[in-house]
Formats: C-alpha cells, sequence, structure tokens
C-alpha cells in the first residue's frame, strides 16, 4: 500500500522535463534590488537536480526490491489491469532518474564558480563570469538530458539574476543621499563592469557555441539578448542613474567649504556659490522623501522615473546658476594674469566632475582655454616688447647700465614667471599630473593638456633669451671691469674729496688755492675762489663716477644672485664706509654751494675775508685729503670745514636780515604820502592849507624813524660782522652805504611822484572818467553894480606849494 502512493506521487513530480521545476525557472523569482530568495541563483538550479536525483534514486531503490518483483509476477499470472500502467510508469521513472543523475553530474561543474559568485562583491563578479559561461557551455554541448533550450535560457538568466543581486548588495542608496558618495561610486561602477564582463562573456560564448554547431540549428543559442538581460539592463540603467545623483553630490554637496575669493566681489560670489549649495540640499531633502532609497534599486518600481527626472531637471537650473557665476568671476580678473590663474584655478576645484559632457565641465574647459588664450598673448607681447627693446632697454634713471638691463630682461622673465608656476601646480589638481610630469611619461593626454604642451614648448623657448641676455650683460660688465676698473682702483680712491663743478683739468683748483694763501683779487675786483668770469666756483663730491657705477652695478648684481668680481666685492665690502663719507662731504659741498649762491657779486667782495677763511678750510679737501686717507684727517676735515660753513651762513643770514629791514624801510618811505586831501571832501578857506601842514609834518617823521632804524641796523652789522675786517672790505662797506642812500634817495622821489600824480588827478579828474571832483569852496556876492567873487578856499600854489618846497 505505502509504496504505491509514493510512487504515484513521485511519478507527478519528474514529468518530462517540460514543468517549472524541471527547468530550473520559477515565475515567482523576486526582483533584482538584492532581496530575492535564494533560489533565484543558478546554486539553486544545481541543488534542484541533485535534490532531484536523490529522490528518484530512492524510489527507484524501492521499485527494485524483491517484494515488488513478486508483486509484479503475481500480476502478471493474474492478468491485472494495473500491470501495464506500472511498468510504464517505471522505465519513465528509470529515464527520468537517469537524466536526473546526468543533469547533477555536468551542472556540478558549476558549483565551485557559482559559490563563489555568491560570496563575490561587485569588484570581485567580473573574473568569474568567464568561467562560468565555459561551463554552461559545457554542460549544452555534452549533456545528453539538460541541452534544452528553455533549461539553459533558465539558468542563463538565474545567472543574470545572481550578478544582479551581488551588485546591488555593494551599493547603499542612503549613503549617496547623504554626500558619502566615494565608496558608492566606486561600487557602481563596479557593478556596470560585472554587467557588461556577463555579457561579454556570454556573448562569446553564444558564438562559440553557433560557430560549433552551425550544421545544427537546433543546438544553436537563437534567444534574443533584451529577453535574456531585460532586468540586467534595467538594473544597468539604474546605475547609470544612481552615478548621476552622485555626481550632483560631488559637484554641489562637497564637503569642502566653498573658497575664498579675493577682489571686490569675492564676497559676492562666494554667496552665490553657497545660495547655490543650499537650494540643492532642499532638493536632495525633497528627492530623499520621495522614497528614492527605496525604490532607486528596485527596477520594478516604475515612480523612480518620474522622481528621478525632476531631479534631474532641477540639477540642470542649478548648473545653469553655477555656470553664470563662474563666467561673472572670471570677468573682474582677466587684465591680472596670476589672479586670472587662481580664480579658475578654484572654479575648476569646485568641478570636481567637471568634464566636456556636462554644462559645469565644459563652462570650466572655455574658461581654461581663454587663460591658456591669454597667457600666450601676454607671452607674445611680452617677447615682442624685449625684442623692440633690447639695443636700449627701458630702465630706471636710478639704475645702472649693464645691472639694469640684466634687471629689465629678468623682470620680463619674472612677468610671466609666477603665473605660470601658479598654472603648473593648479595642472595637477586639474589633470591629476603635472604639465612637467605628462611630458615625461606615457601619460594619456586630454585636448586641453595638449594646449597646455604648446603654450609650455612656447614658454620654454622664450625663456633662455631672457637669461642669455642677463648674462651676457653680466658678462660685459665683468670684462669692463676687469679692463677699466681693477688697474685704477687704487688711483681713483686717491682723489681728493672735493672739485669744482665747472673744473676741467685742474687748473682753478691751483688758482683756488694760490688766492686764498696770497689774497689776491681778479682783474676785476673779484676773489678767485669766490667768482670768475666764467661764473661761480661751485664744489661737488669728487668720488670717481666708474667706481660709484661699479657699486652700484655690484650692489644690482647681487639681488640678481651673480657672481661679482674680487674687486667689486673688495669695493662692496667697504660700500657703506664710502657711502657715509659721500653723505658727510655731499652735506658740506651743498651747504658752501648754498652759501656762495646766495650771494651776489658785490655782497661776495663785502664777504671777501669771511669766503676767504672758509676756503682755506675747504682747501685741504681740493689738494690733500683723498677717500684713502685716514679716518682721523677725514673727521678732522670735515669737521672743521663744516663749522666754518655753518658760521659763516649764520653771518650771511644776518647781514640779509639786515638788508631785508633797510629794504622795508626804503618801501615805506615809497609809500608814504605827502597830501592831505580826503576823497569827496570840499575844502573852506585855511583848511586844506592847516591838513597839509599837518600831513607834512607826520611824513617827516616818519621819514625820520626809517632812516633811524636803517641806520641803527646798519651801524649793528657793521659791528656784529664787518668792524675788524680789512680795508678792502671797509671800502665795500662804504660802498654799501652809497648805495643804501641811493636807495632812500630813488624812495623819496617815488612818493614825490606819487604826490604829484594825487594833485593831477585831483586837478584834472581821472584819466578814464574824465571826471573832475570839486576840491575848493567859492562864494559869490551880488550887488546893483554887477557881480563880484572871491575865492573862499586857498589858491593851488599856496595850497601844494609848502609841498613842493618841503620835498
Amino acid at each position: 500500500g505505502g509504496w504505491d502512493a509514493s510512487s504515484v506521487g513521485s511519478g507527478k513530480g519528474t514529468g518530462d522535463g517540460s514543468d517549472a521545476n524541471a527547468t530550473g525557472t520559477n515565475p515567482s523569482s523576486a526582483n533584482s534590488s538584492g532581496n530575492s530568495p535564494i533560489n533565484d541563483g543558478p546554486l539553486s538550479e544545481v541543488s534542484f537536480w541533485h535534490a532531484r536525483a536523490a529522490d528518484l534514486a530512492g524510489i527507484q531503490l524501492q521499485l527494485d526490491a524483491p517484494g515488488v518483483g513478486r508483486v509484479v509476477m503475481v500480476l502478471k499470472r493474474v492478468g491485472s489491469t494495473y500491470l501495464e500502467p506500472f511498468v510504464a510508469l517505471r522505465a519513465a521513472l528509470t529515464s527520468e532518474s537517469a537524466a536526473a543523475f546526468d543533469n547533477a553530474k555536468f551542472l556540478k561543474t558549476l558549483v565551485e564558480p557559482c559559490v563563489a559568485l555568491a560570496n563575490a562583491s561587485a569588484k570581485e563578479v567580473g573574473p568569474l563570469m568567464p568561467g562560468i559561461s565555459h561551463r554552461v557551455r559545457l554542460v549544452w554541448n555534452s549533456s545528453e538530458h539538460y541541452n534544452k533550450p528553455e533549461r539553459v535560457f533558465g539558468l542563463l538568466r538565474k545567472i543574470s539574476n545572481e550578478v544582479t543581486r551581488r551588485c546591488a548588495s555593494a551599493v547603499v542608496v542612503g549613503d549617496i543621499l547623504d554626500g558619502n558618495v566615494l565608496d558608492a561610486s566606486e561600487a557602481l561602477r563596479a557593478s556596470l563592469e560585472a554587467c557588461d564582463a556577463w555579457k561579454t562573456s556570454f556573448e562569446f560564448t553564444r558564438v562559440a557555441v553557433n560557430k560549433r554547431h552551425a550544421a545544427e540549428e537546433k543546438m544553436q543559442w537563437r534567444w534574443s539578448p533584451t529577453s535574456l538581460f531585460a532586468r540586467l539592463d534595467a538594473f544597468e540603467q539604474r546605475c547609470k542613474d544612481l552615478l548621476v545623483v552622485c555626481d550632483a553630490q560631488t559637484q554641489f554637496a562637497p564637503k569642502t567649504p566653498v573658497p575664498v575669493f579675493g577682489g571686490s566681489q569675492g564676497v559676492e560670489i562666494r554667496k552665490s556659490f553657497s545660495d547655490i549649495r543650499e537650494s540643492f540640499q532642499v532638493l536632495n531633502v525633497s528627492f530623499s522623501k520621495q522614497g528614492a532609497a527605496q525604490n532607486a534599486l528596485d527596477v520594478t518600481a516604475s515612480a523612480w522615473h518620474d522622481d528621478f527626472n525632476n531631479f534631474i531637471a532641477k540639477v540642470k537650473d542649478l548648473q545653469v546658476r553655477f555656470t553664470n557665476v563662474m563666467t561673472n568671476a572670471v570677468d573682474g580678473v582677466r587684465g591680472d594674469l596670476g589672479s586670472f590663474v587662481e580664480r579658475v584655478d578654484a572654479l575648476r576645484l569646485m568641478s570636481p566632475v567637471g568634464d566636456s559632457s556636462s554644462p559645469i565641465g565644459r563652462c570650466a574647459d572655455r574658461l581654461t582655454n581663454e587663460l591658456i588664450t591669454a597667457f600666450a598673448k601676454e607671452l607674445a607681447t611680452t617677447k615682442e616688447h624685449f625684442d623692440t627693446h633690447r639695443e636700449k632697454p627701458p630702465t630706471h634713471p636710478s639704475m645702472p647700465r649693464r645691472a639694469g638691463a640684466a634687471a629689465w630682461a629678468l623682470s620680463q622673465h619674472n612677468r610671466l614667471l609666477v603665473p605660470w608656476q601658479r598654472l603648473d601646480v593648479a595642472s595637477k589638481a586639474w589633470y591629476g599630473v603635472s604639465l612637467s610630469d605628462s611630458k615625461k611619461g606615457n601619460v594619456s593626454v586630454s585636448n586641453s593638456q595638449t594646449e597646455f604642451h604648446a603654450l609650455r614648448a612656447a614658454y620654454v623657448a622664450a625663456l633662455p633669451s631672457f637669461e642669455k641676455y642677463a648674462k651676457e650683460q653680466h658678462g660685459a660688465w665683468v670684462v669692463h671691469v676687469e679692463n677699466k676698473i681693477t688697474p685704477s682702483l687704487r688711483q681713483r680712491l686717491e682723489n681728493r674729496l672735493l672739485t669744482f663743478r665747472d673744473a676741467g683739468d685742474g687748473a682753478d683748483v691751483d688758482a683756488f688755492a694760490a688766492t686764498t694763501e696770497d689774497g689776491i683779487e681778479t682783474a676785476d675786483g673779484e676773489n678767485a675762489a669766490t667768482g670768475s668770469p666764467k661764473g661761480l666756483h661751485l664744489l661737488k663730491v669728487n668720488f670717481d663716477d666708474a667706481l660709484l657705477i661699479a657699486s652700484e652695478e655690484t650692489k644690482h648684481f647681487e639681488r640678481m644672485y651673480f657672481q661679482i668680481p674680487s674687486t667689486c666685492s673688495t669695493l662692496a665690502g667697504n660700500r657703506e664706509k664710502y657711502r657715509q663719507m659721500r653723505e658727510e662731504v655731499l652735506t658740506l659741498v651743498t651747504r658752501y654751494n648754498a652759501l656762495v649762491s646766495r650771494l651776489d657779486t658785490q655782497e661776495r667782495k663785502l664777504f671777501r675775508d669771511r669766503l676767504g677763511a672758509l676756503d682755506k678750510k675747504i682747501a685741504p679737501g681740493l689738494q690733500k685729503v683723498s677717500w684713502q686717507s685716514s679716518k682721523s684727517v677725514l673727521e678732522f676735515f670735515g669737521a672743521e670745514a663744516l663749522k666754518q660753513v655753518v658760521d659763516t651762513t649764520a653771518q650771511v643770514d644776518v647781514f640779509k636780515l639786515a638788508m631785508a629791514e633797510v629794504k622795508r624801510g626804503c618801501e615805506t618811505i615809497a609809500r608814504t604820502r605827502l597830501t592831505a586831501q580826503t576823497k569827496g571832501r570840499v575844502y573852506g578857506e585855511g583848511e586844506f592849507s592847516a591838513a597839509q601842514a599837518e600831513r607834512i609834518a607826520e611824513a617827516g617823521e616818519s621819514f625820520t624813524t626809517c632812516r633811524a632804524q636803517m641806520d641803527a641796523t646798519l651801524k649793528k652789522t657793521w659791528k656784529t660782522i664787518f668792524n675788524r675786517d680789512s680795508r678792502f672790505v671797509q671800502n665795500q662797506w662804504r660802498l654799501l652805504l652809497r648805495r643804501v642812500d641811493a636807495q632812500i634817495l630813488t624812495s623819496l622821489r617815488l612818493a614825490v611822484k606819487n604826490a604829484l600824480r594825487d594833485v593831477s588827478r585831483a586837478l584834472h579828474g581821472d584819466a578814464k572818467t574824465k571826471e573832475v571832483t570839486p576840491l575848493f569852496g567859492v562864494a559869490a556876492v551880488l550887488s546893483n553894480t554887477g557881480a563880484t567873487g572871491s575865492i573862499t578856499g586857498d589858491t593851488t600854489a599856496s595850497a601844494y606849494g609848502d609841498t613842493t618846497v618841503s620835498a
């Protein structure tokens, strides 16, 4: 009894292989989101056939038992109707058992790679697929019972499901929405590589199978890849969509803060980028609330498409805003190449996922190309400027010739050096390798990098010309020093401290010395030290110009790190010493020249003794004291000469103040009014005479006071300065007094002239208006005999007679 039920039941479960269990396909298999049941993979197919073979082997063992044989013999004898169905069923069972054992035997070859696949990460899936495909091909070619299209198709689809499940298990959508996209992006790319590896392996296997069975159409794989990989393709598209989300997160929600931009618009630019990031955060929160984390990898969830398309549309709007801010950020710095490089570098670092396929990437490439163009233009302009002016460099007048030319050439290079260094450093972040490094190795180079390499070649080609020119200028200077300066260095330092500005061969210096000794006069009465037919003898510092230029050349060449000749090194070691000496001598020269220049010819004669004493103090600097004299000699000469200059200057100041006071007195006399008339007043009889007499008295008193003050000032000046001077100076002082008297007389005449002008204006009126103003009153008396009259005022003669007489 019991075995009949089991055999019948088993018979129903082992049909001809066309049912679902035989093919290994399960219509209720789960989706590709990683939550599929275990029987959705290739191992479930292998387990099914091993279990089926074991079950059928157990039934076969029961049917082969001795008791069953005796029952069959009894049924044959009695001619039972159950015997024929039983025999047919046992034959089918035997056939199915053999098929199950054959299928299990060949599918066992899939156990090892499929177990590895079930435990593999997304990166490990790809290398496993060729081995699995090869074993499926082995089963198809060698198995007698499993090489049915529906069975192998189901096996291949289960392999696809397992690939999808292993890839999905590595992707955490929640991390992507939280901004942790680094690991997620790697997992998504590994998943796409795994799916492509499985498709490539299948296609290779399909071609190999069809080639082997070219003559047997039924043994060829005629399945459509679209139907086989429908879910796999959907999963790949979801991975690509999630990569887009990762790029948006990287672009608009990075972990780094917005960089600080310089310039007047820096704060506004930074705020614009911050606003874009805040807008993306709002969009990201909304996208997460719509179920993106749950629907992203579920290929059966149709709501994902609408949510994703809405997300992408808003991301594109943010990209447009981002590119507009990028363009505005560089508009204000295009004129400054260094700032242009820094600004483009900051913008490219803010565009980590930018490439030619995205608006932000295209904008970054456009700005980079503009930077390259601007740099190339600046390089061409600099090179043209250098070639045009290299024969006569436009150096500052204070710069020495050779060092100035070398500094100018290097400045043309340095004009581009700093921006270029920034550009080369920035290229490491832009392309992952510097331009210099990529030039040396087998590194793939983009179009943008190619343009950079062309720019670098032009820059490197221009660089040697600047350096060569500077070295040529330095070499020419070294030759000049060795040929001209070094042989005569000692002689040049033996130069006297002072010389005359107009001195030619030194004859004037000798005349100056003779004059200071003997006190002789020139033909026109001028001292040779203070005047000559050619003009003033002004002093100048007599430090050798060639040494001064060499010292300046040395200072500037040292700053440019050029080698300095030993002669110039020695001179440079005493640079501060000679500088202090020149400063002290220059102070003396400046004060001496200022003193002499303040005196005219007559005043220099008057100060002959003072200037003679001063010239004696100055004479050693013209005759004996040199730049190599001892420190004590230099200090003594400088102190004594400067003291004499200061004392003489003080005496000249006193004299100038006295003469200025005399001049003011003469001006007061010239401005004094000698008429008493008041504008608009008509004088009666006797009134004007009285007023005029009073005015003349006041004027006379004013003249007396001014003359007394001038006399006092001149006497004090004479006693203070010229009392003990020579006879020549005393004669010059008397001549000065005569000139002062002449000035006073001139002032008196000017006062009288002004008075007469006032009288003429009063009598004849203003020359412009021709209007005569009444001055005197007239009274007329009428009588029967006729009219008689008399002038009640003063006559003109009586009114102004006293004035003319007094004058």
